[in-house]
């Protein structure tokens, strides 16, 4: 006789051995592992296509901000180098980051929302979450210090690139664990 075997007898039990997984077949409830229980995406039409919502803005947002970094760090190297601004170059920059920090703002409610009232999870139980979460907190950092520059009330422009940088690095990330969450 096998140990498994040995083992699943030994404790008294009177029938088949257990599987290998551990289920006990007489205790065995299917409906703990259906699939349409944990997530209603995967039987409702209507909540499937809303559950894409906040995956799709997402990636409009991160456009704009992957664009707007480009931008900003064209900015930099001109700056660095002494070189003057293009004219339009600020003016482009600020029209690109100021929806993406929006639509950022925007994603970062819809997300949660999603993952509660579509998908039946808890928000904020993934790796996603809390990279999104972070991805956001600098991306609306870099937008806020931006702002400011804008206004003349601070010159604290390589702080405000490097929050802009870690936020993109960040969103990739977040991206990138989200992948998996898709309905």
């Amino acid at each position: 006789m096998c140990a498994f075997a040995a083992r699943s007898h030994s404790s008294g039990r009177v029938g088949p051995p257990l599987d290998p997984s551990g289920l006990d077949p007489a205790r065995f409830d299917p409906t703990r592992l259906d699939p349409t229980r944990l997530d209603p995406t995967r039987y409702d039409p209507v909540a499937q296509g809303l559950a894409y919502g906040h995956p799709a803005l997402m990636v409009v947002a991160l456009g704009l901000v992957f664009f707007a970094l480009r931008i900003g760090l064209a900015m930099r190297r001109r700056r660095q180098r002494g070189v003057g601004k293009l004219k339009g170059e600020l003016a482009r920059h600020m029209a690109l980051a100021r929806p993406a920090v929006l639509l950022v703002a925007v994603g970062l409610v819809s997300g949660p929302a999603s993952a509660l009232w579509l998908r039946g999870w808890t928000p904020l139980q993934t790796l996603h979450g809390w990279l999104a979460l972070a991805a956001a907190g600098l991306l609306l950092s870099a937008g806020l210090v931006g702002h400011r520059l804008s206004r003349g009330e601070t010159r604290a422009v390589e702080l405000h690139g490097r929050l802009g940088v870690l936020a993109v690095l960040v969103a990739g990330l977040a991206a990138f664990a989200g992948f998996v969450l898709l309905p």
